[in-house]
């Protein structure tokens, strides 16, 4: 009686477990043709969310071109860019500071240097647009395919973060994984995924090059207007200065920001 009931239970773990990832599936390959949506209502649709979402229902295949690669131009501008962001992330100094204690009771360093990898980020752009190896409105120009080589990135890291979650989690006691690869690609394993005992894979993609390039965009698209117009407008100074207030403020007050990257385990698609 109790092995019929054991095999119940699992039976039924089984068919919870296949019933979630079935879920999950189409929401990680809906999130690509999401971005065209919310493209083309901002690009073709003056912001209509209504009429691109009518236009993908017409034409689903538009989407579609979402899954193609970056230019080789942007793709390679990308990587360079986050390998100097990885480089600020490990080399610049901090005030070291504790989190809560894990699960399993570990009670991991984080390097409080959010704000000069901010201040480095920024004039490392502008310094680049200065002498002429790039243009301030180069992300703006080349939007379409920054977005192409974040989103492929981002799916890259996602993998990534599944097969070490998988095969050399960090913290073994302090993960989170099922019996479905959908639902662990989806959810995510590891709460600290980390390389050596502090590069911090979270905090470097979640609190660090992601929060600067909200700024770097802004600058971007800022200068772009003063290219077409000769004038940037009220409403893209208050969206530059709301937001950089936003991303200060996180900075500054990081260390109490270091708590919350423990609720939840590392899932980069989302």
């Amino acid at each position: 009686m109790q092995k019929d009931a054991s095999l119940a239970d699992d039976h039924a773990l089984q068919k919870h477990v296949i019933s979630h990832s079935i879920g999950y599936l189409p929401l990680m390959l809906f999130i690509t043709p999401l971005t065209s949506i919310w493209w083309s209502a901002i690009t073709d649709h003056n912001g209509s969310l209504q009429l691109s979402i009518t236009r993908f229902l017409a034409d689903p295949t538009e989407s579609l071109r979402w899954y193609s690669l970056p230019s080789h131009d942007i793709g390679v501008a990308f990587a360079k860019w986050i390998f100097f962001e990885a480089i600020l992330y490990t080399v610049l100094p901090g005030r070291v500071c504790a989190g809560q204690p894990t699960p399993s009771g570990h009670n991991l360093p984080y390097t409080v240097n959010g704000l000069s990898f901010l201040i480095c980020s920024v004039i490392s752009f502008l310094l680049a647009a200065a002498l002429g190896w790039t243009e301030l409105s180069f992300i703006a120009k080349n939007w379409r395919d920054v977005i192409l080589a974040a989103n492929m990135f981002a799916w890259l890291l996602t993998g990534l973060a599944f097969v070490k979650g998988r095969m050399a989690p960090s913290y073994k006691y302090d993960t989170r994984g099922n019996d479905s690869y959908i639902s662990d690609i989806w959810r995510g394993i590891e709460l600290h995924p980390r390389f050596g005992a502090a590069w911090d894979l979270k905090i470097f993609h979640n609190g660090r090059w992601t929060m600067t390039a909200l700024a770097m965009i802004d600058i971007s698209f800022a200068a772009l207007q003063l290219e077409i117009n000769g004038y940037i407008t009220y409403t893209m100074i208050c969206v530059m200065l709301l937001r950089n207030l936003f991303i200060i403020n996180f900075f500054v007050n990081e260390e109490w920001q270091v708590p919350l990257y423990h609720q939840c385990p590392t899932n980069i698609l989302i």
